[in-house]
């Protein structure tokens, strides 16, 4: 379907228009909607489940889709999910009667997707005011580690007169922080480089050919010094900075094969990214893991935390009879969460059931659905619950007394500093980037991966010796506190960037 042939279908009657799904596919579908001339008092959320009662969304309140069954012929669905959700939504929507709506498919949300940023380039359209560095954000995501990373590095800079620019390459929930902490930005539309481990996937990169373009017109309009890529993911802005002969920094974040994707052609993309002027890794772990790097152009930074939003000083910890277990992040197998399900039914199995644990995060479907099996499959209902993706994850840092983290892939770990500024007593893996930040039995526990009989031991070993759990939560966070600032991190990188502009001033040519 076409969105022109939607919103001729929704204008036919007045019948209220559900969106199923509160979240970036729903939001692009209500922008679009509006745009479209749709009054918005017919628009509705809904979900398969609430989380809690009241929920909103863009203003507008959510309903589960059971509050519309009786009501089923007089409203137009519209199913505004990623890919994976469609299936459960579709069963969903047959158990509660409806037999008759609308998915948002990749072609119509591509469609849309343009349309939004079209009109967004055109009435915010980038001045040529002078601009130092050119941030390539691989996502547009608010809950994404390396996006609030980016974030936090553009107010640090822009506080030192240093002006940026962020490009975003596709629509996303992370507009909404740039606007908030006034970063400018705009859209030029890109693809990845990368592909699924193992996939002989034909990778179509051509349309990128106008991306570079658009991006190498915009280095010039604004006069750029330097194009700095955000992660792993991007590269159409160091091909741009080299086609105008500007230095590159490459951001490396994430350690992509952990994440089961690998680089389209992977010969080019280390020749790429060792063309680069500097290759910034947030850890040693990410360091060693990308083997083909050149170690001279290599510099180990850290990321920073904005340490006011997170620290607490007062944190008591286990004041109560359960033990209140947070685990952050996105759920999905790489993070782990499997493990911790099987670490507390083990304590369970052993006497302990005084522990209360929070998953609060967006869900990978099918995987969320397991999880959700084994829960009810092993009699753990009452002790576990799913909140859902948080935009308040400091409160739940002081609500929690543990904060476990289960993947053995952490590139640098900014839930782990998180936690531990708020001043909880993390338990993490030891494999990844974890293990450079917790101290084994002084400055949090670490438990050997995969492991989910050492995990439970870990969290009741916490509770036998809360004076112990207390005092390496303490020295957890004054260690973190210390070490990982926003304003260090800045510091750091503006080093590099003042190395690289020094070279240039002294002759050298940055071309390929």
């Amino acid at each position: 379907m076409k969105e022109l042939d939607l919103l001729q279908k929704l204008q036919k009657d007045n019948h209220e228009i559900l969106i199923y799904g509160a979240g970036m596919v729903g939001s692009l579908v209500f922008d679009q909607l509006l745009m479209g001339g749709i009054l918005k008092e017919r628009i509705a959320f809904v979900v398969s489940r609430k989380e809690k009662e009241d929920m909103m969304f863009l203003g507008q309140k959510i309903y589960e889709i059971r509050e519309y069954a009786s009501s089923c012929k007089n409203v137009h669905i519209i199913v505004s999910t990623l890919p994976d959700a469609h299936q459960n939504i579709i069963n969903t929507l047959h158990d509660n009667n409806f037999y008759d709506f609308d998915i948002v498919d990749d072609s119509l949300f591509e469609e849309m997707e343009k349309s939004y940023v079209a009109r967004y380039n055109q009435e915010h359209p980038v001045t040529d005011d002078a601009r130092d560095i050119l941030f390539m954000a691989s996502d547009n995501n608010c809950s994404s580690g390396a996006f609030l990373c980016m974030i936090d590095l553009n107010c640090e800079l822009n506080k030192r007169g240093i002006p940026t620019l962020v490009v975003l390459p596709s629509y996303g929930s992370g507009e909404e922080l740039l606007r908030a902490n006034h970063i400018d930005y705009t859209y030029i539309l890109s693809k990845d480089w990368l592909v699924k481990s193992g996939s002989c996937e034909n990778k179509e990169l051509r349309e990128n050919d106008s991306a570079i373009h658009a991006i190498r017109e915009l280095i010039k309009k604004c006069r750029i010094k330097l194009v700095h890529n955000n992660t792993t993911y991007t590269y159409v802005g160091a091909i741009a900075a080299r086609e105008t002969n500007i230095p590159v920094v490459w951001h490396l974040r994430e350690y992509i094969k952990e994440q089961g994707y690998w680089f389209y052609d992977e010969e080019k993309a280390f020749q790429l990214l060792n063309c680069s002027d500097a290759v910034i890794v947030v850890s040693d772990y990410i360091g060693v893991a990308y083997k083909n790097l050149c170690t001279s152009i290599v510099h180990k930074i850290y990321d920073g935390i904005d340490i006011e939003t997170f620290y607490c000083k007062n944190h008591e910890l286990l004041a109560e009879k359960k033990i209140k277990i947070l685990m952050p992040g996105m759920i999905i197998p790489l993070k782990g969460q499997k493990q911790l399900l099987e670490a507390v039914l083990l304590l369970k199995q052993q006497g302990c059931n005084g522990f209360e644990i929070v998953f609060v995060g967006n869900e990978e479907p099918q995987y969320a659905n397991e999880l959700k099996m084994y829960i009810e499959e092993n009699g753990l209902i009452d002790n576990v619950s799913f909140y859902g993706r948080s935009k308040e994850i400091a409160k739940w840092y002081l609500w929690a007394d543990l904060v476990v983290v289960c993947s053995g892939a952490e590139a640098f770990g900014r839930v782990t500093v998180e936690a531990q500024l708020a001043g909880c007593l993390v338990i993490g893996a030891d494999k990844g980037a974890t293990v450079e930040i917790i101290e084994d039995k002084r400055t949090g526990y670490l438990y050997q991966y995969g492991n989910a009989e050492d995990l439970a031991l870990k969290i009741r070993n916490a509770f036998n010796d809360k004076n112990s759990a207390q005092k390496m939560a303490e020295l957890g966070r004054e260690k973190v506190r210390g070490l990982f600032t926003k304003e260090r991190n800045a510091d750091e990188i503006v080093k590099v960037y003042d190395q690289i502009l020094k070279g240039r001033d002294n002759g050298r040519k940055y071309a390929l």
